[in-house]
């Protein structure tokens, strides 16, 4: 009996060792499971924090993105502009070219055409100084003047362009140049020769405004004058230009 009650003592002893063992292992058990809980959430607190800031920086990323895209565009859009520009400026200089060589020819038809008029001002005045001149068939001046001496005198004592030795022979040597027939194109300087059949018998210079300035016999004056131009020229004449015309 006595045994019986010492091994059942035994067994409760080693009960009570195994329900302590269990209880320590129940409170480890217990402490470990708060550690990982508290572990795991603050593994997901941090877990969050991190996932914002990745969010954050992502956020950042696709800004740069779009920034950089907006940029690109704008480039593209500059490399447009800009090859526009390069057109438009070639095009530019090249209406820049037209207009200096426009304006280099026209300066140098402003050119011929301040000589031309400073040598047609220079046979007119030289003429003018004649008026009043006795016209004597034959004579080339300087006193006294038929209509083809009157014309060669005045201009070869200035410009030098023509020759004497009758009407016909001086406007072959001037006809090479200039010729019109309509007295509408008649300009200043210009000598107006008179047709008499198939043979030119007068000439006179043309001094602007319908009027002209010639060694003459006709309507009595038998010397150098100005008049109008004789309606009966109105068919049958030439206009000749000695000195180059300018446009």
């Amino acid at each position: 009996m006595v045994r019986k009650t010492k091994i059942l003592m035994a067994l409760i002893a080693a009960l009570l060792v195994v329900i302590a063992v269990i209880s320590i292992l129940f409170i480890d058990t217990k402490n470990l499971l708060e550690e990982a809980q508290a572990a795991n959430a603050a593994y997901a607190k941090t877990a969050v924090k991190t996932q914002k800031k990745i969010e954050k920086k992502q956020a950042k990323i696709d800004d740069v993105k779009d920034n950089l895209d907006t940029v690109k565009d704008k480039n593209k859009d500059l490399k447009s502009e800009v090859k526009s520009l390069k057109k438009a400026n070639a095009r530019l200089e090249k209406q820049i070219g037209k207009a200096k060589d426009a304006q280099y020819k026209a300066e140098v038809e402003l050119k011929k055409y301040k000589q031309r008029k400073s040598k047609i001002d220079n046979v007119i005045n030289l003429a003018k100084s004649k008026l009043g001149c006795r016209y004597v068939h034959g004579r080339c001046g300087p006193y006294y003047f038929d209509c083809q001496g009157f014309a060669w005198y005045v201009y070869h004592n200035t410009v030098g362009c023509i020759t004497t030795g009758g009407c016909h022979k001086q406007f072959n040597s001037v006809s090479y140049g200039y010729v019109s027939n309509n007295l509408s194109d008649a300009k200043r300087g210009d000598l107006i020769y008179f047709l008499k059949g198939s043979y030119y018998s007068h000439v006179a210079l043309y001094i602007g405004g319908g009027k002209i300035i010639h060694a003459t016999t006709g309507g009595g004056y038998h010397r150098v004058v100005i008049t109008s131009i004789p309606r009966s020229w109105a068919s049958s004449f030439k206009v000749v230009r000695p000195i180059p015309n300018v446009k």
